[in-house]
C-alpha cells in the first residue's frame, strides 16, 4: 500500500509551481469546497493537481479547476460551482494518464458526493493509477502511438486486438472499429472500468467462434464531446463544436485504409463494423447513415441521442445502403429515467422508416442496464455474436441446436449428456464471468461432470459446440 503524508511547510517548497500563475478561486458561499490534505509520496515535483468531474465535462486539466495551496490550512483547495447533484469527480495531474487510483495504484471509481454549497470535503489522494501493475490488456492487444488525424490536425493512440492465430495463418478477418479506445482493453487506462473486449475475444477464439480484428480509437479527452457530435450543441450554457464529420473522415479516409493495407482484413462493408456507447453510439449511428457503403455492422449501446436529436431525421432521410446493414441497439430500462430506452425505440422506428428490414435491426432494453462500462462489457459478446456471428452479407440461416440433457446431483453439480461428442463448453454466471470450462480430456466425449459445490446459488449459462458444429446453450440453476 502506498503511504501518504500530511502536508507541512517543508512540503510546500515542492509545490511552489502549483500556485505560480494560477488564480485562486473566489471562495463564495455558492461553492462546494474540495480540500486535499495528503498526496502520494511519489508525486512528481511541481506537478499541479486538478479536479475533473461532471461539472466541467470531465476535463482532466482545466486551469480553472486546478487546486490552489492554502498555507494557513495546509491543504490544497478548489471550489466547485454547479447545479448538478450529486457531484462526480476525480483528481488528476492534468490528464487521464495521471488520474488518481486506489491505495494499490489500481482503478478507483468516481468519487460521488452530495452537492451542498458551502460545505467542505476533506479528502486524500492515496495513489496515482498505474503505480501498481501497468496493464490488464491481453497479450493479443497492440498499440499504435500518435496516429495522425489530418482532418482535425491532431494525433491519437490506436489500440488493436489481433487473434492469437493471426501470425500462424493467412486468414483475413472482419474489422470492428470502436470508440473510447482507452476503455476497451485495459483497466489502467480506462475512465470508469474496461469493456474487457480482449478477454471476450480471447475466449471466443478459444471456443472456435467467429472473430474480427478490433480497432479501438482513443477519445481525445477534451475533444470527445465535439468529435463524437455530428452537429454543434450546448452543454450547460457552453457551446460545443460538432466535429463528427471530420472525425469520421479520419476513420474512413485515413485509419481504415491504413488498417486494410497493413493487416489481413476483409475490407468490404459487410465485414466492417462500428460500435460505441453513449456519445460513441451517437457518432456510430451517424456513421451508419452517412457512410452506409463503408460500415455494414453498427453496435449502439446506451445512445446519447438527446444531445443531437436531429439524428433521427438524418437516419431516416439517409435511406439504405447498397449492402444490407445490421444494427444492434441496447439500453437500460432506468437510464435517464427511461428516456434512453425511449430513444432506442425511436431510432428503431427511424431505421425501419429508412427502409432497413426489421430483421436487420435488433433492440433490447435490460431491466438492470446502466450507463456504465460494466453493462457494456457484459453486452459486448452478445452484440458481437449477433452482428458478426452469422454468414456475412447473406440472410442468417436457421441453425440446428445441439441437444443437451442435464441431471442435477443434489446441488453438488450437473451431469451433462450431449447429443454428439463435444468440442468445448463454458459455464458462465449471469454477469458473463466464466466459472468453469472444458478440459482437454473432455473434448470428444459425449458427456461431462460439472462440479458446482463451491458455486454460489444462482443462475448459470452452459454454452459450447459439439463436433457436428452445432451450438448448445442451456440455463442451469443451482
Amino acid at each position: 500500500m502506498k503511504s501518504h503524508f500530511r502536508l507541512t511547510s517543508a512540503t510546500l517548497c515542492r509545490w511552489v509551481v502549483l500556485s505560480t500563475g494560477l488564480m485562486a478561486p473566489a471562495w463564495g458561499q455558492a461553492q462546494l469546497y474540495l480540500e486535499v490534505e495528503s498526496i502520494p509520496a511519489n508525486t512528481p515535483l511541481g506537478d499541479p493537481i486538478y479536479v475533473a468531474g461532471n461539472f466541467n465535462t470531465w476535463n482532466p486539466g482545466n486551469a480553472a479547476d486546478a487546486l490552489a495551496w492554502d498555507a494557513a490550512a495546509q491543504v490544497y483547495r478548489v471550489g466547485v460551482t454547479s447545479a448538478l447533484n450529486p457531484l462526480e469527480f476525480k483528481f488528476t495531474r492534468g490528464s487521464w494518464a495521471t488520474v488518481e487510483g486506489n491505495a494499490n495504484g489500481q482503478f478507483l471509481p468516481n468519487r460521488v458526493h452530495p452537492n451542498v454549497p458551502g460545505d467542505t470535503l476533506r479528502l486524500s489522494i492515496l495513489a496515482w493509477e498505474g503505480s501498481g501493475p501497468q496493464t490488464t490488456a491481453s497479450a493479443q492487444v497492440v498499440k499504435i502511438e500518435q496516429f495522425a488525424m489530418p482532418p482535425l490536425s491532431r494525433t491519437r493512440r490506436i489500440w488493436l486486438w489481433l487473434p492469437a492465430q493471426y501470425a500462424q495463418t493467412t486468414d483475413r478477418y472482419p474489422v470492428l472499429y470502436m470508440h473510447d479506445g482507452q476503455n476497451l482493453f485495459d483497466q489502467y487506462t480506462s475512465f470508469a472500468g474496461e469493456w474487457e473486449v480482449d478477454e471476450t475475444m480471447d475466449q471466443r477464439e478459444a471456443l472456435g467462434q467467429s472473430l474480427a480484428i478490433v480497432v479501438g480509437i482513443e477519445n481525445g479527452g477534451v475533444y470527445r464531446m465535439s468529435e463524437y457530435a455530428p452537429w454543434a450543441w450546448n452543454y450547460q450554457g457552453t457551446a460545443v463544436a460538432g466535429e463528427g464529420d471530420e472525425y469520421l473522415d479520419f476513420v474512413k479516409d485515413y485509419l481504415k485504409p491504413y488498417i486494410d493495407s497493413n493487416y489481413r482484413t476483409r475490407p468490404e462493408p459487410e465485414y466492417t463494423g462500428m460500435m460505441g456507447s453513449s456519445m460513441g453510439a451517437l457518432i456510430s449511428s451517424y456513421a451508419g447513415a452517412r457512410d452506409g457503403s463503408v460500415y455494414g455492422k453498427i453496435g449502439l449501446f446506451s445512445p446519447a441521442y438527446w444531445l443531437n436529436p436531429s439524428i433521427y431525421n438524418y437516419v431516416q432521410q439517409a435511406g439504405t445502403a447498397a449492402v444490407s446493414q445490421r444494427f444492434y441497439l441496447i439500453a437500460g430500462q432506468s437510464e435517464g429515467q427511461g428516456s434512453v430506452a425511449a430513444d432506442v425505440q425511436q431510432m428503431v422506428q427511424s431505421l425501419t422508416g429508412a427502409g432497413h428490414a426489421s430483421a436487420q435491426v435488433f433492440s433490447q432494453i435490460h431491466a438492470d442496464g446502466q450507463h456504465s462500462e460494466w453493462y457494456w462489457a457484459r453486452e459486448f459478446g452478445p452484440a458481437f455474436d449477433w452482428l458478426f456471428g452469422s454468414a456475412m452479407g447473406s440472410p442468417e440461416a436457421p441453425k440446428q441446436q445441439g441437444e443437451v440433457a442435464v441431471f442435477d446431483s443434489v446441488l453438488q453439480g450437473w451431469r451433462v449428456q450431449f447429443s454428439a461428442p463435444i468440442t468445448s463448453w463454458v459455464l458462465s454466471d449471469v454477469s458473463g464471468a466464466v466459472r468453469r470450462s472444458s478440459e482437454a480430456s473432455e473434448r470428444g466425449q459425449p458427456s461431462c461432470w460439472i462440479e458446482a459445490s463451491d458455486l454460489p446459488v444462482g443462475v448459470y449459462v452452459l454454452s459450447g459446440t459439439d463436433r457436428t458444429g452445432r451450438r448448445f446453450v442451456m440455463k442451469l440453476i443451482r
